[in-house]
């Protein structure tokens, strides 16, 4: 009902045909029927998103200060940020390449994290300064 719902109020397709009209929500009799076999070629439409940062491969972890991440061509141009375990933020710039180096040897050694973002999609990932 959900997805019904979305498809035909954020998408403007009726995929779904009667089960969202006006009357049948407002009697609630269909509403609680469950139907099947109805044919919406993209049922998995609703996420077109760019892959996810979550594919990106940070090493060594734990690291000296010296370390490199390995992120997927499409997700280039993301932004990221160092945080210390204060909240700090150390370093911040946007990713330029799929394979990157890093250099944090003169801070602290403690639990940092890594933030990235690419448009609404933001991922953090712990590493950790030995």
């Amino acid at each position: 009902m959900v997805y019904a719902w979305l498809k035909l109020f954020l998408f403007n397709d009726d995929c779904y045909c009667g089960i969202l009209s006006a009357d049948s929500l407002d009697q609630n009799i269909t509403a609680s029927n469950y139907q099947t076999n109805l044919n919406c070629p993209n049922l998995l439409d609703l996420d077109k998103s760019k892959p996810s940062l979550s594919s990106l491969i940070l090493s060594p972890n734990p690291n000296d200060g010296y370390f490199s991440l390995e992120i997927v061509q499409e997700s280039i141009g993301s932004s990221y940020q160092i945080i210390d375990y204060q909240g700090r933020i150390i370093k911040n710039s946007i990713i330029m390449a799929s394979s990157q180096d890093f250099d944090i040897y003169d801070k602290p050694k403690c639990l940092y994290v890594i933030r990235f973002s690419q448009e609404e999609d933001i991922e953090s990932f712990k590493f950790a300064v030995q």
